[in-house]
């Protein structure tokens, strides 16, 4: 099990020229992190929601 980021910037790169460029990470799960996210007997996962905390 893992997490994909794909993170979105735009940068110039020249006279009046800007490009839209992209970096990924993956992020894979510890055994006890997967424990964590497995839905209980019966259930399955519907929806998944992502905080970043400052």
């Amino acid at each position: 099990m893992k997490l994909t980021i794909v993170y979105t910037g735009c940068g110039q790169v020249g006279m009046e020229t800007w490009a839209d460029y992209h970096k990924t990470k993956v992020i894979e799960f510890t055994e006890e992190q997967k424990e964590e996210i497995k839905p209980p007997e019966g259930m399955s996962i519907s929806n998944v929601i992502f905080e970043i905390r400052d």
